[in-house]
This record gives structure tokens, C-alpha cells and sequence, in this order.
């Protein structure tokens, strides 16, 4: 909820100091397994796949941490693509110096940094399954160690903004988190989901239709159903928001282009430009256990990846996600 302060009597207090709390990061130890591997996490494990998982309760959420193994995040590890679809911003909510922040499924962590930083007021939190952020180099943020589904929230107070970005498969109900969210919102406060529905759209020009990328997709989606996840499943965030009891809840829909070939936005063609790159490096691999659900061997699996990131890298063919 908006204040009355105008934008120029902004406080210009010292950055907010964070209490301690159980759970909290306090420092950045790392772990090495026999075979060398070294982690940021000693909850991780590195599986048959090659890749780091979290295990602070393995097999409940599988998608892997990408970037735990020597991987020190920086400020410009904030995906920018997520800052130029807002303008630039952190946030869309119409948020006026909220003094507390959480963030759900931080990940590396960078949103919060970033946040902190630019409001040094506010008291920032980011909460996730595993502790791969670097040590904060605002004293406004901490991170915690949670499931923020299953794990009682540990914060004394209220929260006035919680927010949560690229959570679409990392919880069983997501109807929970938000009730959850509810209850430890202040009077006002505001929640926010940037996400996306992981269900590639063609465009009018008809050229991803017979494509691999359209068959991966399809694939994707029927793996997903078979491990009990709906890729889709941001299009019910309104309901679901709505049906917790929030009000002035409001959606909006960006079909975000897989490649720069959209001529009438250049901020698109960048943004696409990005799309392209995150998800021919690592999207493609992070989601090949779902292609083993969706019942492909693993020839079959290793052979539909490569075909796909020559798709995605392929500028005629025109697609888009929805976000």
C-alpha cells in the first residue's frame, strides 16, 4: 500500500541491521566429496547425472542446483532479463519503503542482495533448501535454510512485501506458501509471483510447428504430469491468491520470445537473446529427468537435447513463453 512520504523523503537512515535467526546463514563453509567435487552446501550431493542436487530433503524437490559447484554469485548474476521485462525494476508490486522483505526460493540469492541494497532500509530475508548465496555484502539481507511449504516460518514479525520469482516446480502445493504468506503479510503488504507457464508457444508464422522443440515440449509436460508437476500451474496463481483472501490482485501476461527475432521491440530482442542463452546452457539439461519420466531412454534423451539447442539457436523459428 502506498504511503503518504513523497518520492523525495525517501529515509536516509543506515542500512537496517538483520537479528540472528536459526537456520540463518552466518558463514559460507564448503564441503568436498571423495571424488573432489566441492560444494557451497554440505546438504548437496552430486548424482548420477553428474549434477549437484539439494538434500535437505532429497527426492521431494528434484530440479537441480546449478549453481552450487564453485560458484561464487555476483551482483550481475541477477538475470536481466526479469529487470528489463520491469523495467529496469526489482519489483512490479507499488511497494514504498517496505521495512520487511522476504524472499522465497532465493536460489542464488542475487534478488535479495540487489533489494537490500537498493532500499537499505529494509530488512531483507531469502529462504530456500539450500545455502549456495554468497555472504551478503549489505548488512540488510540474510539468508536462512527452510521449506517454506513443510518448515513452520521462524520470523517473529510480519513481512511487507514477500516475493517470489521462478518457483513454478519447486513445491508440491502452492496453494500452502500463499496462505502461509498470508498470515505473515502485514496489513497492506503485498506479494508478488514472477513466473512463467513452461508451455512453449509457436508463432503465427507457423515455423515451430513439426519442430523438435515441439515435440520436447509436449514431452516435457507429460514428464512433468508424471512426477506430479504442472508446468502450468501459474495460470492458477490468481484463484489461488484471491481464494486466501488478498485483494487488488492483479496478472499480467508477457509472451516473452525464445530468440531476437522480434522486430517491433528491441528491449524483446534482448530479452530474447537471454531466453536463448539460459535455456540452450542450462535449462535443456536441468529437465532431462523429467524427458526419463515422460518414458525416453537415454540415448533418446541425450539425442532430442541436441537437437533442441540447435532449434533454440536457430533464428527462424519463432517462439515464445509465456510469463
Amino acid at each position: 500500500m502506498a504511503s503518504d512520504q513523497s518520492d523525495d523523503s525517501r529515509p536516509s537512515t543506515p542500512k537496517a541491521q538483520l537479528p540472528s535467526y536459526p537456520r540463518a546463514k552466518q558463514v559460507r563453509p564448503e564441503y568436498e566429496f571423495d571424488d573432489g567435487d566441492t560444494v557451497a552446501d554440505r546438504y548437496s550431493y552430486v548424482a548420477e547425472d553428474g549434477r549437484t542436487y539439494q538434500g535437505y530433503m532429497p527426492g521431494e524437490y528434484m530440479l537441480p542446483n546449478d549453481s552450487v559447484s564453485l560458484f561464487r554469485p555476483t551482483q550481475m548474476d541477477l538475470s536481466p532479463r526479469a529487470k528489463l521485462l520491469l523495467d529496469n525494476k526489482l519489483a512490479a508490486a507499488p511497494l514504498r519503503f517496505p521495512e520487511k522483505v522476504l524472499d522465497v526460493g532465493t536460489g542464488t540469492g542475487i534478488w535479495a542482495l540487489e533489494f537490500a541494497e537498493e532500499n537499505p532500509t529494509s530488512e531483507v530475508i531469502g529462504t530456500d533448501l539450500s545455502m549456495i548465496q554468497p555472504l551478503p555484502w549489505t548488512p540488510n539481507c540474510q539468508f536462512v535454510l527452510e521449506n517454506s511449504e513443510t518448515d513452520d516460518w521462524l520470523f517473529p514479525h510480519s513481512f511487507d512485501y514477500v516475493h517470489l520469482r521462478g518457483v513454478l516446480s519447486c513445491f508440491n502445493d502452492v496453494r500452502t506458501v500463499i496462505r502461509r504468506a498470508f498470515d505473515h503479510l502485514s496489513p497492506g503488504g503485498w506479494i508478488e509471483f514472477q513466473d512463467g507457464v513452461f508451455d512453449l508457444a509457436g508463432d503465427e508464422d507457423g515455423s515451430f510447428e513439426g519442430t523438435t522443440l515441439q515435440r520436447w515440449n509436449a514431452l516435457l509436460r507429460k514428464g512433468a504430469t508424471a512426477r506430479g508437476r504442472d508446468f502450468a500451474k501459474a495460470r492458477h496463481y490468481r484463484q489461488h491468491l484471491l481464494d486466501a483472501g488478498f485483494v487488488d490482485v492483479e496478472e499480467r501476461l508477457i509472451m516473452v520470445p525464445g530468440g531476437p527475432w522480434h522486430a517491433e521491440d528491441d528491449k524483446m530482442k534482448v530479452v530474447g537473446v537471454y531466453i536463448t542463452n539460459i535455456m540452450s546452457t542450462g535449462v535443456v539439461e536441468s529437465f532431462k529427468p523429467f524427458l526419463t519420466s515422460a518414458g525416453l531412454s537415454q540415448a533418446e534423451i541425450e539425442a532430442i537435447s541436441d537437437e533442441v539447442r540447435r532449434e533454440m539457436l536457430d533464428s527462424s523459428i519463432r517462439w515464445s513463453i509465456p510469463l
